[in-house]
């Protein structure tokens, strides 16, 4: 007889959430205004720029890491179907690079029992557009995964690894270099 345990962990972003209960139900789910950035003659590019984004790595017991980037754009010829890609950290930049620990896990615990799932955590990003309001906002689990051959950066002096998070709205890649001889990794969002 094999025994095994299974447990739910749930993480809800903040954002909208008590709009969401009230205003939706059991049998119709909350259907959100879509929010159109107004025109403007003057500057071609507005609701380009002036993003901001938060992101926060934890697990149930602490955060690992709570970063926010200001100033970020866009052009209008990088958008690709639709999706507006702003690289947070570029290559040329590698000192602003962030350091995590060296062991990020997912702690979990029962009144018998104690455990953690290795290489997983939490991530909650918070995106803002340029008027201050919430462009893409998600909270969900995400698990380190080393990297293959057809995803390995040639800027990676170390082991590279991913976290990788996607959805309807947008897609979210970080990548993650073991630095061996400081024994912790170093944190390039984009």
């Amino acid at each position: 007889n094999e025994q095994e345990i299974a447990f739910v962990f749930m993480n809800l972003h903040y954002h909208r959430l008590v709009e969401r209960h009230l205003l939706g139900s059991s049998t119709t789910s909350y259907k959100p205004i879509d929010y159109q950035a107004p025109f403007d003659d003057i500057d071609p590019d507005y609701g380009l720029h002036q993003y901001s984004m938060h992101l926060e790595l934890h697990n149930a017991v602490e955060s690992i890491a709570s970063i926010r980037f200001t100033q970020l754009f866009c052009r209008k010829d990088q958008i690709v179907d639709g999706y507006i890609p702003l690289q947070v950290i570029s290559k040329e930049k590698r000192s602003r690079q962030i350091s995590l620990p060296d062991k990020i896990n997912l702690p979990w615990r029962t009144e018998a029992i104690q455990g953690h799932i290795k290489h997983c955590c939490m991530i909650t990003v918070t995106i803002l557009a340029e008027a201050q309001t919430p462009f893409w906002c998600f909270s969900a689990p995400v698990a380190i995964t080393k990297s293959n051959n057809k995803d390995m950066s040639y800027d990676c002096n170390g082991e590279c690894f991913f976290m990788r998070y996607q959805d309807s709205d947008g897609k979210l890649e970080i990548e993650l270099e073991w630095i061996e001889e400081e024994k912790r990794s170093s944190c390039m969002p984009s």
